[in-house]
């Protein structure tokens, strides 16, 4: 298990380790958005608008990513929900609408660390790190809009689903 301080000090010292977060960063938002626009299909009208405008910033976040890994000479990795080994904890969990809003709190919550971390670390590449900053000022949206819209209740319910997503990671917050 790796705080995320710990986690920077890795990757920083690896660059292998830092393309490899950068491609599971691309799987992840390509994920997420793809998940967030089949949420809205069950959602209340009330939801619809934002749950779509946090699914369209998902995919904007895998471009930036795109362009990234492009740039560097990366190829993209191939998007499967067979890799997501998070989820795979989660999901099958989840039983109400309101326990999907919860879990996608407290996955836009953790990520947000890590994307904090890297943002503002000035050992970073520069464009690795202003595209995090973008993505930051998305994911800080994303996490307080599920925040608003889970209850309670489903928040602290899922929250053992979401340690074991975590656990699953090898991430401690």
């Amino acid at each position: 298990m790796k705080t995320t301080k710990q986690w920077l000090e890795t990757i920083k010292k690896s660059d292998d380790l830092l393309i490899r977060w950068l491609k599971r960063q691309y799987i992840g938002e390509a994920l997420a958005a793809d998940r967030i626009k089949k949420l809205v299909s069950i959602a209340p009208e009330k939801h619809k608008e934002i749950l779509t405008r946090i699914s369209n910033d998902e995919f904007t976040h895998k471009e930036w990513i795109t362009k990234l890994l492009t740039t560097r000479s990366i190829p993209l990795p191939k998007v499967s929900y067979d890799e997501d080994r998070y989820w795979k904890k989660v999901l099958g969990n989840l039983e109400k609408y309101d326990d999907f809003l919860a879990a996608g709190f407290h996955a836009e919550t953790m990520r947000l660390e890590r994307i904090k971390a890297l943002a503002r670390d000035t050992e970073i590449d520069n464009d690795i790190r202003e595209t995090f900053a973008q993505i930051e000022k998305d994911e800080e949206f994303h996490a307080n809009a599920f925040s608003d819209l889970a209850s309670n209740e489903a928040k602290e319910k899922t929250l053992e689903y979401h340690k074991n997503g975590m656990n699953s990671l090898g991430l401690t917050i």
